[in-house]
């Protein structure tokens, strides 16, 4: 048996507990009094993937043991309990979800991991309240973000190289992974102008495994998009993706084409599939 105290709740009601092996995150929103004792049964021993070879996929592995992530989970329920107006705007503004903001908020991590500070991405004042509050966190957080900052600089297999990405899934806070490759023309040496490479893959609760994978010519202004599924998607799904990708091109000006994959899908396996936990999404 495991045994753990209640320490609070995440921002969307689910029961956080401190154990002996880590935080804990209970995907119910049953109320426990904090200090609530709770016990756990294992059922069997972990089962983590082997480590990539080399110090980044050593990281990448350590990253990759768990899709959640307890110490930003932690900092946005000490935000909310101290003030909760912060603590909504660092979850509307700063972190990933599944909301309007999302490809901001991404693109704003990226910024802030390539400037190596924490402060700069969580913001002045939601650090200090943090760093007033609970200075041991505010070290975690700092040694969280470094780490995957230090994985997204180092090249792995076939020059991919991984970002760990905070998302907001509606009930927690989970890590999707980002990598990426880009493909430089020796008659170009213009790294800004490479061509880049990128795959989508992430398993939905209804829809099952969606698999997008694009190739970006950016000189020629040309995005190609597959979009994959295990099954055909249902109703008008498949003509609202495609008026979706016609109409992000009319306004960036790319030009390219779309099309659908699915029964079988020819999912393109980028890394061995007992390396990947199928429950994280993954972007490439």
């Amino acid at each position: 048996p495991l045994t753990g105290n209640v320490t609070g709740s995440t921002p969307l009601g689910h029961p956080i507990v401190s154990t002996s092996a880590g935080v804990i995150s209970l995907a119910t929103k049953t109320v426990l009094p904090t200090d609530t004792r709770i016990t756990f049964q294992i059922v069997g021993n972990p089962i983590l993937p082997p480590a990539p070879k080399g110090a980044a996929g050593q990281m990448l592995a350590t990253i990759h043991g768990t899709k959640s992530w307890p110490e930003l989970t932690e900092a946005l329920q000490t935000l909310s309990d101290i003030n909760p107006a912060v603590a909504q705007q660092v979850i509307n503004s700063v972190i990933p979800g599944a909301n309007a903001q999302l490809t901001t908020n991404v693109l704003f991590f990226l910024a802030a991991l390539r400037g190596g500070d924490l402060r700069g991405w969580l913001g002045e004042g939601p650090t200090s309240i943090l760093q007033r509050a609970k200075p041991n966190l505010v070290a975690r957080l700092t040694d969280n973000f470094s780490q995957i900052a230090r994985v997204s600089e180092e090249p792995l297999a076939g020059e991919w190289r991984a970002t760990a990405v905070p998302f907001l899934n509606g009930s927690e806070i989970e890590q999707i992974y980002l990598y990426t490759q880009r493909h430089k023309r020796e008659d170009d040496p213009d790294k800004d102008k490479a061509d880049a490479r990128f795959v989508v893959d992430v398993t939905l609760t209804k829809l099952g495994r969606l698999q997008l994978d694009g190739f970006l010519h950016q000189e020629r202004k040309h995005f190609d998009l597959i979009f994959r599924s295990e099954t055909p998607l249902p109703g008008t799904m498949p003509e609202d993706i495609r008026t979706i990708f016609i109409n992000s091109g009319e306004i960036t000006g790319m030009q390219g084409g779309i099309s659908f994959q699915a029964a079988p899908p020819n999912f393109v396996e980028l890394f061995p599939a007992e390396n990947t936990d199928k429950n994280v999404g993954l972007i490439v």
